[in-house]
């Protein structure tokens, strides 16, 4: 293949066939991947037969030869049956954009829907594959995170893809991730929004495929500053920025001597300046894990309810009403709950208080990961005594009182209100 790409160079400085009218500076004459080739030239016929005449010299010299039966003449202007005469003349097919090319769609334009319908079609045909195998949820966890969004990685490195086809994509997980079947995600246990949250906030681990999508976006321009011997590079920055190269190089001429060329580096935060993008960095810098209850320490059900500041606010509040001292251990709290005070209206509201912290507790933790939405402890204990209030209420109402001993409601204004 190299032969033949010094051929096709060569056959531009001996005029044999003309350039793309894009493809001038940098001098592109065709892209190949293994033994697939794309050639570019001006749309003439005489560079047309220039290109079969070159190829040909190569299967005379090599051996390998075109297959006509597989090869297609794309060319713009309008006239298509002109274009079809001129293809049917050389004995190829005459196509049109978009193609598939490497796996991914070739287009002129924005991507519609039957442009990304094949990404949705393997995903769909990952699923239904994986279906009948009846794999655990961790088994499912597992594929969507190493399967799937390699592929979707994969398309997303290249293009912007539409928040329809991110959306439908996310469906399909979701269905899948709690199903089993590519369906419907109806019943599921918890929100997306909370799935894709790190598992150390709570989730499972998952992006977000919109915001990893631009991240992804970022490194391709990333790629425009820093990758200077791309020919991608080069291309972009004169066919679409509209940077001449020639310009760019008389200046470097001209000012090599008084200054050294410009160096772009990435830096994330506070870290340290590199020459290279790292793509789980800049997730990680720009989609920071939620705030937790409690920042310093690990969320084990001791620190969550006992250890953390937050909490201890709310227990001190009704401890020290109560003029008690409860352990700060779960369990020795839960032996010390059967009989925490002589006064029994004081032990039963304590016990309720209990329950009622705990839950609202976990409430704000809950909130404050998948909702990003907090409260201070104090709104939390008016919330808690609010709660209390009106379940002390009927039970008052039931309550056997021998006179001149005091309601479960009368206790609690006297002792906690």
């Amino acid at each position: 293949m190299d032969v033949l790409s010094k051929k096709l160079d060569k056959g531009v400085v001996t005029q044999r066939f003309g350039l793309h009218p894009h493809c001038i500076a940098p001098m592109i004459t065709h892209l190949s991947f293994a033994d697939d080739i794309l050639i570019f030239f001006d749309g003439g016929e005489d560079s047309l037969n220039g290109i079969l005449s070159i190829l040909d010299d190569f299967r005379i010299a090599s051996g390998l030869g075109i297959n006509l039966n597989k090869t297609t003449l794309f060319l713009d202007g309008g006239d298509i049956q002109g274009v079809q005469l001129l293809a049917s003349r050389m004995g190829i097919s005459h196509g049109a954009l978009p193609v598939r090319y490497l796996g991914v769609p070739l287009t002129a334009c924005k991507m519609k829907r039957q442009d990304y319908q094949p990404l949705l079609d393997r995903i769909l045909g990952r699923f239904n594959g994986w279906t009948v195998k009846h794999l655990s949820f961790a088994g499912r966890l597992q594929l969507i995170q190493s399967v799937i969004y390699s592929t979707i990685t994969f398309w997303a490195s290249i293009f912007i893809l539409s928040n329809q086809c991110l959306d439908e994509i996310e469906r399909l997980c979701s269905a899948f991730l709690w199903k089993g079947a590519p369906n419907s995600a109806r019943g599921a246990k918890v929100s997306w929004d909370s799935v894709c949250t790190p598992k150390q906030c709570g989730g499972l681990g998952l992006k977000r495929l919109s915001l990893w999508n631009q991240v992804l976006g970022l490194k391709l321009i990333w790629m425009i500053f820093a990758a200077g011997g791309s020919l991608w590079v080069s291309w972009v920055l004169l066919a679409v920025f509209g940077v001449t190269i020639g310009l760019v190089w008389a200046l470097y001429w001209i000012l090599q001597d008084e200054a050294e060329d410009d160096v772009y580096l990435w830096k994330i935060g506070d870290g340290s300046a590199s020459n290279m993008f790292s793509t789980a960095k800049t997730w990680d810098f720009l989609h920071p894990p939620g705030p937790t209850v409690d920042c310093s320490g690990d969320e084990t059900r001791q620190h969550l309810f006992f250890d953390c500041s937050y909490a201890a606010e709310v227990w001190h509040y009704f401890s020290d009403k109560a003029h008690v001292s409860p352990p700060t251990l779960f369990e020795d709290g839960v032996r010390w709950l059967k009989n925490p005070c002589r006064d029994k209206n004081t032990a039963w509201i304590l016990r309720l208080a209990y329950q009622a912290s705990m839950y609202y507790i976990w409430k704000e933790r809950n909130s404050r990961l998948h909702s990003s939405s907090s409260k201070p402890s104090s709104a939390l204990i008016l919330e808690i005594k609010s709660i209390l209030r009106c379940h002390l209420d009927p039970l008052s109402r039931a309550q056997k009182i021998v006179l001149p001993e005091p309601s479960l409601l009368v206790t609690w204004f006297g002792v906690f209100q």
